[in-house]
């Protein structure tokens, strides 16, 4: 009973482990530059699901065949597209960059400034992807705790 729980648990387990591979996997070799179909001999592109019609990439291989015109097709060579349907893939999107700073919930432009204590700060683009408050590094003697201990005290 033991041997049975151990073998399906270890089934279950192995299943998960190859649906997240493929989820994670599917797209790491589309937009490998290179000619793959284009220099497959003796043809380059093959009609209907032809598993011998493949060319190696990385360390797999990737299709040639007209199946890889389908919507999931993670599979095929990264110029099948172009290549055996002459049809241009579109490209991947662009990252989307942040343009802005954020403080206390609130949102600023690039540009802005706000007052951080004593300290003015101003939005700005930091790095390619980064947009941060740069502030001035004054001593501060604004702080509450401070001025509660200075109020409170018998000076006199």
């Amino acid at each position: 009973m033991i041997s049975q729980n151990y073998r399906s648990a270890t089934l279950s387990a192995a299943v998960v482990l190859a649906c997240l591979w493929i989820a994670v996997a599917k797209d790491w070799y589309l937009d490998l530059p290179g000619d793959y179909c284009r220099i497959r001999r003796p043809t380059t592109c093959c009609p209907g699901r032809d598993d011998s019609c493949t060319m190696p990439i990385l360390d797999t291989i990737c299709y040639c065949d007209m199946f890889c015109n389908r919507t999931n097709s993670e599979d095929c060579c990264p110029d099948f597209w172009d290549h055996c349907l002459g049809v241009r893939r579109p490209p991947s999107p662009e990252p989307v960059i942040q343009s802005h700073c954020y403080h206390g919930g609130n949102s600023y432009n690039v540009g802005q400034k706000i007052k951080k204590n004593c300290n003015m700060c101003e939005c700005r683009h930091t790095t390619s992807e980064k947009f941060e408050f740069v502030c001035e590094d004054k001593p501060c003697l604004i702080q509450p705790n401070l001025i509660e201990t200075v109020n409170q005290g018998d000076y006199g």
